[in-house]
């Protein structure tokens, strides 16, 4: 029999429940740390940082201390190093590489670190490290803008990319995310509904079974589903609300990053929706 198990994993990899992504890891610190002194032509590289990032890497006669530095510095020095390293490689092609598969090797071993040790970071080809979202929400997110076109939704659809770019933020930033998706929705609404001061969900039951059943009227199933969506997306109003406002606290409660995703993921989706009533409304009425 052909064993289903991949072959040649590290054992954790294959048998332990990783769980999901974290934000931050004490072994990936370690491994970057010692995948920088690793490349030959990174050398001299702690010099680099504290022009480009303004800190400095500890260091004596013998050499820079990488493992105390990515031990002690904030997550976001972590990734940005790596950034500069990739960037200080390029730089260095000019002049020769002792290794001229390097900036390459760096990606490579960095992309092999992130994976392995369950973070939610990737790392594309020029160095630049993002969060990594599943392929199911940028798939619904590319969708939504494709379906924002036009002036009309000019103020809709940059309230999205500045969701979307909250969230990637290093660390995420869930809760301006979400803020940024609620505006996204509530400026939409305001455009379908010119009477509406904001986006509650009363007000959006009020608004929106009128123009499903008008829509849908005919069609039974589709008004039945339609409906429940329309309840669903007064839910979502709701959900959403704790994050929109502020307790009288003074530190900022982030979501938990999968929470984040999900209310932001279904944000999404519920703008893309109501684009396309606000299309069919339109359009019905220059029937009428």
């Amino acid at each position: 029999m052909t064993d289903p198990k991949p072959q040649g994993k590290r054992f954790s990899h294959v048998y332990l429940d990783r769980g999901k992504p974290d934000n931050d890891s004490a072994t990936m610190r370690r491994r970057l740390a010692a995948l920088i002194p690793s490349l030959p032509d990174l050398k001299d590289f702690g010099a680099e940082l504290p022009r480009e990032l303004g800190v400095d890497v500890p260091s004596s006669q013998w050499g820079y201390y990488w493992t105390d530095f990515f031990r002690d510095c904030d997550l976001t020095v972590v990734l940005e190093t790596m950034t500069i390293a990739w960037r200080f490689l390029k730089r260095k092609e000019s002049t020769g590489l002792y290794d001229i598969r390097a900036p390459d090797t760096l990606i490579a071993e960095t992309a092999r670190i992130f994976r392995e040790e369950n973070v939610s970071y990737r790392i594309d080809a020029l160095g630049g490290v993002h969060l990594s979202v599943d392929a199911e929400f940028e798939a619904n997110r590319q969708a939504t803008i494709a379906t924002l076109t036009g002036s009309r939704y000019a103020n809709v659809l940059d309230s999205i990319e500045k969701a979307h770019s909250r969230l990637t933020e290093i660390p995420p930033n869930g809760k301006d995310s979400i803020r940024a998706v609620f505006d996204s929705a509530e400026g939409l609404f305001k455009l379908m509904f010119p009477k509406e001061t904001r986006l509650t969900a009363s007000a959006a039951r009020r608004q929106l079974l009128p123009v499903v059943q008008r829509i849908y009227g005919g069609d039974p199933s589709a008004l039945t589903s339609a409906s429940k969506m329309v309840a669903s997306f007064s839910e979502w109003v709701d959900g959403v609300h704790p994050y929109r406002h502020e307790h009288g606290s003074e530190e900022v409660a982030q979501p938990p990053l999968e929470l984040a995703v999900n209310l932001l993921s279904l944000g999404i989706t519920n703008v893309r929706w109501l684009a396309e009533l606000d299309a069919k409304s339109v359009t019905t009425s220059k029937r009428g």
